[in-house]
């Protein structure tokens, strides 16, 4: 009796949640940031998955994969994405009389079972099959179960020709059981062709879900649709047609939700239906609750004779091609035109960027470094690039004063380009036994001229400034000051007065020195100011 009391308060517990279950701790999600990473996903469908990048689809036409578990798209962007055949896997759809067909998918995934697609866009998807098999398509999920839809959109064009019995497209979803779509949206040019007459075909075109059960919240909707049916026709902003899979416990609904759509089909068929309605072309049972949604702009064109209505009027199209280039805040695309009847769409997108130029550039010197700024021609946004320094370009070693008897010489290595001093050493001082009494003669034609500096002697006063010349000029001339707060001096040998005193100025080049010895005074105006009006605060 006890135990079956004990039994009784644990069963009541665990059902009023007494006790915490230990949860199961979720697999970190894999990142994608490439086609090869969507890829991928058919390796594990039912893994959990994050793109951290927008991803070029390139038009390389996609195999549709089934998926199964969790996919955060963070706001990104999978665009240029193009199917042209259904995938692998085949499920069981029906039509208004829940009669079951085998039916195969084409869309990003083929198939999302108990599965989660969040904050994800698709621009420019280009969805067309050619099939004699039943097909649904559509731009995310080909066919839907027990699968949630959040923040997600779709740019499309969705494009059936077949000649089988069941089949749709649509706008997100093709076939849908029991799914939620939640604050999603459609901009999207479905076309069905059917192409056999001797079959009625059923037919389902909705801006949201062509078929099936669903829950529709807070979505937006422009659908742009064009049906050739040999059979009944299910066409709406929302559903194609809202129909619940016997034995499902599940209450559908469309809310707060926007459509602008526009339908023009034929019907050719032993009764004629048409349905083809703003937000639900059949409602089959009546199951599904409508509340609070707008109809932005609501038209319908529907005949009971065959004729051509897909957009393309052209069957050879003869296009001009206009290239849109991206802005910062716009997608760039390409515009074709046909010049027989004027059908125009857009393809091949490029993401909005920025496009910078250089504006302007500021030369790295040997120590210091340089800046390039660019400059976005649409914005205005700048950045710069700094440019290393260029480092100093050693030149030889160049005799920067004599050795003598009994005192040492000195020679250095100068930089090239700005003339710092970038090694020095000492050259010996010779002794007696180093000079010959007798020098002998250079032979005839070698003698070198001695480098000279001129005027060897310069006076100049405060502030003025003289050029001295080298003679003979050498290849490279590096000039220098012993005290550059009497005198300094110029890569190019322009001297310039600073302050009273002397110093002498150097010139190496060519494997010699030359010097010239700088005196500086002040004029007698410069004199009596500085010393006598002013002198008091020079001595401070």
């Amino acid at each position: 009796m006890k135990k079956r009391v004990l039994l009784f308060l644990l069963s009541v517990l665990l059902l009023q949640g007494g006790f915490a279950l230990p949860a199961k701790a979720e697999d970190a999600p894999v990142a994608i940031d490439s086609r090869e990473g969507m890829e991928a996903i058919a390796q594990n469908p039912a893994g959990n998955y994050c793109i951290t990048a927008d991803i070029d689809m390139d038009g390389t036409p996609w195999t549709p994969i089934p998926f199964a578990g969790t996919l955060d798209g963070q706001g990104h962007t999978l665009y240029n994405l193009r199917v042209r055949e259904p995938g692998a896997e085949v499920v069981g759809t029906f039509d208004g009389n829940r009669k079951t067909y085998d039916t195969v998918f084409g869309a990003l995934f083929s198939t999302v079972t108990d599965a989660t697609v969040k904050n994800l866009a698709l621009v420019n998807a280009d969805v067309a099959v050619t099939t004699e098999q039943n097909c649904f398509l559509a731009p995310l999920a080909g066919y839907a179960l027990r699968s949630a839809f959040e923040n997600c959109s779709a740019a499309s064009r969705v494009t059936l020709t077949l000649s089988g019995t069941n089949e749709g497209v649509g706008g997100l979803i093709g076939f849908s059981d029991a799914c939620t779509v939640e604050n999603c949206s459609a901009d999207c040019v479905l076309t069905f062709t059917d192409t056999n007459p001797a079959i009625d075909c059923e037919e389902f075109m909705g801006g949201i879900i062509a078929c099936g059960s669903g829950r529709v919240n807070g979505c937006t909707v422009k659908l742009r649709g064009f049906a050739e049916i040999y059979g009944y026709a299910h066409g709406g902003g929302v559903f194609g047609m809202q129909k619940i899979r016997r034995g499902l416990d599940f209450y559908p609904r469309v809310q707060r939700t926007t459509v602008d759509v526009e339908i023009a089909f034929f019907e050719v068929a032993p009764s004629k239906r048409s349905y083809c309605d703003p937000l639900i072309g059949e409602d089959s049972g009546g199951y599904c609750a409508v509340s609070r949604n707008t109809v932005a702009h609501f038209e319908k064109y529907a005949s009971r004779k065959a004729e051509r209505l897909r957009p393309e009027a052209c069957a050879s199209p003869d296009d001009a091609v206009t290239v849109t280039e991206p802005t910062c805040t716009a997608w760039g695309y390409t515009t074709h035109t046909c010049r027989v009847c004027g059908y125009t769409y857009t393809d091949d997108y490029t993401p909005p960027a920025h496009r910078y130029e250089a504006v302007e550039t500021t030369a790295p010197t040997c120590t210091e470094a340089g800046e390039t700024a660019y400059t976005c021609v649409f914005c205005g946004d700048s950045y710069a690039e700094p440019i290393p320094p260029k480092g100093h370009t050693p030149g030889e070693w160049t005799t920067v004063r004599e050795a003598a008897v009994g005192a040492a010489g000195e020679e250095q290595i100068r930089c090239a380009a700005c003339g710092t001093v970038l090694e020095s050493r000492e050259i010996p001082a010779l002794t007696a036994g180093d000079v010959s009494e007798t020098p002998k003669p250079d032979a005839p034609g070698s003698a070198k001229e001695r480098l000279t500096l001129l005027p060897e002697a310069v006076s100049l006063h405060v502030g003025k400034s003289t050029a001295l010349t080298v003679s003979p000029a050498p290849a490279i001339a590096a000039f220098s000051s012993d005290d550059a707060s009497v005198a300094s001096v110029s890569p190019e040998g322009v001297v310039t007065a600073n302050a009273p005193g002397t110093t002498v100025i150097r010139c190496t080049g060519d494997g010699q020195s030359a010097a010239a010895t700088v005196t500086v005074s002040y004029t007698a105006g410069q004199w009596i100011v500085h010393y006598i009006l002013f002198g008091w605060l020079w001595d401070r």
